[in-house]
């Protein structure tokens, strides 16, 4: 089964980078240099927070529809 999770990327002013961050996975962020720096961190830490739920038998959130993430 595939699940796909929204990412919301945000301007960091001071740095000219981004931060990002899966709202369905609580404490799943990071930041980047730039967009596709960004985007390669945020499939990375996902998979790592997602394998640490696993690793301790705790529940695997559910998608939110992409059209329905705040940003």
């Amino acid at each position: 089964m595939k699940t796909v999770y929204a990412s919301v990327l945000t301007p960091i002013p001071d740095t000219g980078g981004y931060a990002a961050r899966v709202p369905d996975v609580s404490g799943c962020i990071t930041t980047g240099t730039d967009v596709q720096d960004t985007l390669e961190n945020i499939r990375d830490a996902l998979a790592a927070c997602l394998c640490t739920l696993e690793d301790y038998n705790q529940p695997i959130p559910p998608a939110t529809a992409p059209e329905s993430v705040p940003h």
